[in-house]
């Protein structure tokens, strides 16, 4: 596989394969079409364990019974695997530039457009596991996408991949917020402690760092580096005025949690994966400054204080994981989603440059961006499973769909 982004191959200094284990699977993950990698030591995590208890007790996970099951594995990966050491994490771009045709058409989210991710990122892992069997250490391993009580953003900002956004959601300074997460836990210590190169966070591109300045244009980059503009919201991707941006008070939220939002995993805002503005030593600050866009924009207001989303207003919730009708308090609130939403990630400044990616099987069904809206309401079972066979929306199912369907043609 050809190494695309920025046009750089991978860097091998002496004695690369034979003493950077680490940069090694850094490399071999992006071969295999991720975008970021890293590890860190599988420990307990014990500061999300009072949020995610209060979260829960908060009822704030609405009907997703399954997230007040296996508490402890979601706290300790050593209970989801026996001998467990070293959590790798990954990161797949999924953004896309590409839309649906008819802007009345009901609305789907951006991750649903092409295959579902579950299958390709797990056989992705499953050659990245088999690698470091064969190449790195004998070991034995798991792989995980959205199927087992992990909290992937919490191993993900503690593996130096991006901090936790006030919408719950990852977000890293190369590729934005559009990024499904991987996890593979292995019994084999990879990174022996936090001073490790491993603690050290994970490279975008093996041997390199990209840093988010050059996602910048040639004007933006001489207007940061000059200081002359001074609008936060018009310039956010700034880079030296979005990392000094007064990051939310360490009491704003202390112990609170955010909740578990939307469909899949993937989606999940979930407790454990923010940190209420604390920030440690080994993490990536807290970018998003004094922004607020997300909150402002989420129709439903389900992200009800910074990084504590209630996912029982969330639309990617109330649209897929949601049992039942749609409340009528949500009535011509829903902005036309069909399935997930992407409103609060749409307006985020750190994805307005963030680039497409390059996984083919991610690619937007043609037959998807065409639908019209008459299409749509004329779906029949046959048809949809044409179309939806292979994506997400086959989770939710054709009964799920027309459901939402008919809640949005009820909502003036």
């Amino acid at each position: 596989m050809s190494f695309k982004v920025w046009g750089m191959k991978p860097f091998r200094g002496a004695g690369f394969r034979e003493s950077r284990p680490l940069e090694r699977i850094k490399e071999f993950s992006w071969r295999l079409g991720f975008q970021a990698s890293g590890a860190v030591s599988a420990d307990f995590l014990k500061e999300e364990e009072e949020r995610l208890d209060r979260w829960l007790a908060g009822g704030m996970h609405g009907t997703m019974a399954w997230m007040e099951r296996n508490r402890g594995k979601r706290l300790d990966p050593r209970q989801l695997m026996e001998g467990a050491k070293t959590v790798i994490v990954v990161l797949q771009n999924y953004f896309t530039r590409q839309h649906q045709e008819d802007p009345s058409a009901p609305v789907v989210s951006k991750y649903a457009y092409g295959r579902d991710y579950h299958p390709v990122m797990k056989a992705k892992l499953k050659e990245l596991l088999r690698f470091i069997q064969q190449e790195i250490t004998p070991c034995q391993g798991r792989v995980f996408v959205d199927s087992a009580p992990v909290l992937e953003r919490a191993w993900a900002r503690r593996a130096r991949l991006g901090w936790i956004g006030k919408n719950g959601m990852l977000i890293s300074p190369e590729y934005g917020s559009f990024l499904f997460i991987g996890i593979l836990l292995i019994d084999a210590e990879i990174c022996p402690g936090d001073s490790s190169e491993a603690s050290q966070g994970a490279t975008i591109h093996p041997g390199r760092e990209v840093r988010a300045v050059e996602l910048l244009t040639e004007s933006e980059h001489r207007e940061l580096q000059s200081g002359a503009d001074s609008d936060e919201q018009q310039h956010p991707l700034q880079a030296d005025r979005v990392f000094q941006g007064k990051p939310d008070s360490v009491t704003e939220l202390q112990g609170q949690p955010i909740s578990s939002c939307g469909a899949d995993q993937h989606h999940l805002k979930q407790p454990g994966d923010s940190e209420g503005g604390t920030m440690f030593s080994r993490d990536i600050p807290d970018r998003c400054g004094t922004c607020t866009r997300c909150m402002d924009a989420c129709p439903t207001k389900a992200i009800i204080a910074p990084r504590m989303v209630d996912a029982r207003r969330c639309i990617s919730y109330l649209t897929i994981e949601h049992q039942g009708k749609i409340d009528p308090q949500f009535r011509g609130k829903m902005e036309n989603r069909v399935f997930g939403c992407d409103i609060c990630q749409d307006v985020c400044p750190w994805n307005r440059k963030a680039p497409q990616h390059d996984e083919p099987r991610f690619r937007p069904s043609t037959s998807l961006l065409q639908l019209t809206k008459e299409d749509w309401y004329a779906l029949d079972e046959i048809r949809f499973n044409e179309i939806f066979g292979d994506s997400a929306l086959s989770r939710t199912g054709f009964d799920g769909i027309r459901k939402n369907l008919s809640s949005l043609i009820s909502f003036p």
